[in-house]
């Protein structure tokens, strides 16, 4: 470096690089701003840098960005409650907390200025106006106190505190409400910061009028402008659009106005449907915690009364049409120990950009899939604990629950609740001979249907009338009979919900199928009395007689019921696709899960009867066993087992799934509540081997005081329990009994009490998995029960106080348009070539990223970072940092590849498939890496010039820029030109 050249070249403005960075000013400090950035650049790249990186950054295939400031972070996100709840603890200088909000408004502009230091981008503080308020409201602030120190502030930070006369890059981030998990996370108040202290009795939610007044605030001041009525260049303001946001507000209003006149603030969109208002969002720090299930993986609904198991995808996928109603999930309050029902409150889709999921299984055989980074909630000894999927192993303890609170509706049934096609029926008895003779005026009633004004005393003559019809004059669905239109028999419209309908289901769901012109349930030959019984109970239920018939090449008797409309209203109710043929998949119908427990407990009897297998040990029964072919009749016996307080295991095989009843207490709750006579017509006795107590009533060690073990007065008590600690590491419920439970610590009593139990998990398995990734929300608990019963966290990043948040530790920025200008528009060759381009910005990350660390380790430039709150959270974690990979000019990389830019349809769908695949493939180095790659919209900033005037002198007339000789420019990122002239 030729030192007083490149002087020269600064005092006599023959040098872009005065000019590199928009935020310098004209000083004696741009001068040495210039010649130590030049210095540091050829520095780091001679001597901490690989040649291969430093070839692909100077050939301008890669650029990585601030080389001056490479022994730095890059960027980096502030929790405010950091200084709010510590004070200023630098290592030169400290401060007590602040006591009120002036001195809270100076605090945070200091330790801006302070960590400006150490990050060679931005300084960002998210949610400014709600962490602030309480000071504001405890000062009892008016409108006019709170907007001077505001207006201090932001003059403050456009001040030159830095070199090259530069004002500290700093973003502040606003809320117009307050985020919900402001008030509760986890289902635990957080707690407000005020005067170094918490304040568990308070929340955020209670400053809303001061919060406003601190927005109000800055929208005024940043619209005012400074003494010229010129815009502010810091801090940046970001606002957030969310989906509870009143569009009329005064406050979105005055931010609509301070937009129009100034350009400010950014606007970060929450309401679109892959993000949420739970990611932080500073605009230079953006954090997108995903995590998420496949679209197969079950949830328990409850809308109204009804009750189902549903995908978790169609929930997501039907959430615009169902978020006005009342739509609740099973839910767990980890401090009270209960589950209980909650309201779903969001729903979202997510790419999925790794490419898998990971698949849990227990010991009782129940699993669930969710993506990598998905919490689960464990048991540990610290109590209840989220711990992302990939952290979870074997030996941890996943929480099921012991039973589940149902509705427990005394509502009948009407057999016109399952008619799909309603015209198909008509109706007939004293209901519709009611309705004919209070219809006054024939014409209008004939009218009012589209139809010949002779329909009325047709009807009168037949006796029958369209069901559909007969609704919309306003029938009453009482005291009619049914049948299909034309011919048929006729069925009682009305069904009580007793133990022969629960018979009937049960019988059809095990042993029952549809024909056309009716519905038939198949028995073995002995088993005649059976088939006699469901007769009768037909005909009590629905007024359909029924025959008995041989069928002699597979020794089993049919009980065939020869009415097409039974074989229609079961379709409804079972969940019957009206064209399957042969073996019909079936589902338990809605209303029997929110049904009186009786009738629940008499439609798993009759289930049992129909497909149970009990199992013997020395004459006694060990276990009771449901065999079943759908796995989604396996989720609505699991849901129906875990109503009546039943728990039990699941395997099997390719053919069948097994349920099986755990023994115990609960075998002997099973035996006592569905006293079917026929309940052993299907014993196998076992060997009398050694039998192991039940998965349900074994605990793990760690809620044992194993110090107390001594204190047990049973010498060969104190030997089982140590045995069985050291073997298994688990007790069991009946030596806890045995003990009076004196071993056993205060959060055992609570799971005892509680309503779950802990399960072992038992497998870990990765999969492929290509399609989106769901989400739902629910209010307080924030978390949900898996259809499979496990307890699982719900959507949303789970964002706590304490270190200073998000941040990239580097960028390195892809030059999209050389790699399309190398491809020659050969789209496959393009792909090619971006995978060797993606693998040098890779490496350049990890070279940077060791600079940093050696930075903040071994040569200990970054002091400020070691340092660790006062409840010993690190300011900076360096392994959750992120490494960002950017991208420039989209928009010209299409027109060299295709001819066509962004805005046209074929380069928009181009773009975003290049995006994904870049997407994929950070994802794919973050699996590889152990470090977490994003993907990034990084501004161009110096990129931009520098990219597109090195492209001009390679590839002239090739290569498509912006702008004109002496100021050429790639397109920021993704953006579409400000020429083009597009609608937005």
């Amino acid at each position: 470096m030729d030192t007083g050249r490149l002087i020269d070249d600064v005092l006599r403005e023959r040098t872009w690089l005065s000019r590199d960075n928009s935020n310098t000013q004209v000083s004696p400090s741009l001068v040495d701003y210039v010649v130590f950035s030049k210095a540091l650049e050829e520095y780091v790249l001679k001597r901490l840098y690989s040649p291969a990186v430093v070839r692909a950054h100077n050939e301008g295939s890669i650029y990585i960005h601030t080389l001056h400031s490479a022994l730095r972070p890059y960027c980096n996100g502030v929790d405010p409650r950091i200084f709010l709840l510590d004070g200023l603890r630098f290592p030169h200088c400290r401060s007590r907390p602040a006591r009120h909000f002036s001195s809270a408004v100076y605090q945070s502009m200091a330790y801006m200025f302070y960590s400006q230091l150490f990050f060679a981008g931005a300084q960002a503080m998210d949610y400014y106006n709600w962490f602030l308020a309480p000071y504001a409201h405890h000062d009892r602030l008016g409108y006019a106190e709170i907007k001077q120190a505001v207006q201090g502030l932001v003059y403050q930070l456009n001040q030159s505190n830095r070199t090259g006369a530069q004002s500290a890059f700093t973003n502040i981030g606003l809320r117009v409400n307050c985020p919900s998990y402001l008030k509760e996370q986890d289902g635990q108040a957080v707690p407000v910061i005020y005067r170094g202290e918490k304040l568990a009795t308070a929340s955020y939610a209670d400053y809303e009028h001061e919060a406003r007044l601190i927005y109000k605030a800055f929208m005024e001041v940043m619209r005012e402008g400074d003494g010229n009525g010129l815009p502010f260049t810091f801090p940046i303001i970001t606002t957030a659009i969310t989906r509870d946001l009143d569009w009329n507000d005064e406050l979105w209003l005055e931010t609509m106005r301070t937009a129009a006149e100034k350009g400010t603030p950014y606007f970060f969109n929450l309401a679109a449907d892959y993000l949420d208002e739970k990611y932080v969002h500073a605009m230079c720090c953006r954090l997108f915690v995903k995590h998420c299930l496949p679209f197969e993986e079950s949830v328990i609904i409850r809308k109204g009364n009804e009750i189902s198991i549903e995908s978790i995808g169609e929930v997501v996928e039907k959430w615009e049409s169902m978020k006005h109603k009342s739509i609740e999930t099973l839910s767990f309050d980890t401090k009270l120990g209960k589950i209980e029902w909650k309201p779903i409150i969001n729903a979202t889709r997510h790419i999925n950009l790794s490419g898998h999921i990971l698949c849990i299984k227990t010991k009782d055989g129940k699993e669930i899939n969710v993506s990598e980074n998905h919490p689960c909630l464990v048991l540990s000894e610290e109590g209840f604990v989220y711990k992302k999927a990939e952290e979870i192993r074997n030996g941890d303890y996943l929480l099921t629950p012991k039973q589940i609170p149902m509705s427990n509706s005394t509502d009948d049934i009407r057999a016109t609740d399952f008619i799909i096609e309603e015209s198909d029926f008509a109706v007939a008895g004293k209901g519709l001979d009611s309705l004919l003779r209070n219809i006054e005026n024939h014409s209008e009633a004939s009218r009012s249907l589209g139809l010949h004004r002779t329909f009325v005393y047709d009807r009168k003559r037949d006796g029958n009338m369209r069901l559909d019809m007969y609704k919309k004059l306003g029938g009453k669905l009482s005291d009619i009979t049914l049948m299909p239109r034309g011919v048929g028999k006729l069925i009682n419209i009305d069904m009580m919900t007793t133990s022969s309908l629960a018979n009937i289901i049960g019988f059809f769901l095990s042993e029952g199928n549809i024909f056309k012109g009716g519905v038939t349930f198949t028995f073995n030959e002995n088993e005649k009395d059976i088939a006699c019984g469901l007769s009768k109970q037909i005909m009590n239920t629905f007024g359909l007689d029924s025959k008995i018939l041989n069928v002699e090449k597979k020794n089993a008797i049919r009980l065939q019921v020869n009415a097409k409309v039974l074989a229609d209203i079961f379709r409804g109710m079972f969940g019957i696709n009206r064209k399957s043929k042969g073996k019909v998949t079936k589902r338990l119908p809605k209303f029997v899960f929110s049904a009186p427990e009786a009738f629940r407990w008499a439609v798993i009897d009759s289930f049992f009867t129909g497909d149970g297998t009990v199992k013997c040990k020395r004459g006694q029964i060990d276990q009771v066993i449901f065999s079943i072919r759908d796995k989604e009749m396996v989720n609505d016996i699991s849901l129906l087992l875990y109503s009546l307080g039943i728990a039990f295991s699941i395997t099997h095989d390719s053919r069948v799934f097994s349920i099986n009843v755990q023994k115990g207490k609960n075998l002997e709750k099973f035996m006592k509540n569905a006293p079917s006579k026929f309940i052993f017509k299907n014993r196998l006795n076992l060997p009398g081997e050694r039998t192991h107590p039940p998965i349900c009533e074994l605990f793990p060690d760690f809620l044992i005081d194993k110090e107390r073990i001594k204190d047990i007065s049973s010498q060969y008590l104190r030997h089982k329990i140590r045995e069985s600690l050291k073997h298994f590491r688990k007790i069991s419920a009946k030596r806890l009994e045995q003990t009076k439970n004196i071993i056993g610590t205060k959060l055992l009593d609570l799971i005892i009490q509680s309503d779950v139990h802990p399960v072992e998990v038992t497998c870990l398995t990765k999969k492929k998995y290509s399609g989106f990734l769901y989400d739902i929300e629910v209010a307080e608990n924030n978390n949900f029960v898996h259809g499979y019963g496990l307890i699982t966290h719900n959507s949303g990043g789970i964002w706590q106080a304490g270190g200073m948040g998000s941040g990239s530790n580097k960028v390195v920025t892809l030059n999209l348009p050389r790699i399309a200008l190398l491809a020659k528009k050969d789209e496959g060759r393009f792909f090619e070539i971006l995978d060797s381009k993606l693998e040098a910005a890779r490496r350049a990350l990890r070279e940077s990223n060791e600079i940093v660390r050696k930075s903040l380790y071994q040569w200990k430039l970054l002091p400020l970072l070691a340092m660790k709150t006062a409840d010993g959270a690190p300011y900076y974690n360096f392994r959750e940092r992120k490494l960002t990979i950017g991208m420039i000019g989209m928009n010209e990389c299409l027109l060299n590849l295709t001819g066509v830019g962004l805005a046209s349809g074929e380069g928009l769908r181009l773009g975003k498939r290049i995006t994904m695949h870049m997407a994929g493939r950070a994802a794919q180095f973050s699996r590889q890496d152990g470090a977490t790659y994003t993907l990034e919209q990084t501004p161009a900033e110096a990129a931009s010039h520098k990219l597109a005037t090195a492209d001009i002198r390679i590839f002239r007339k090739r290569a498509h820029v912006q702008g004109k000789q002496g100021s050429f420019y790639y397109t920021n990122s993704t953006h579409v030109p400000y020429s083009e002239g597009a609608d937005l």
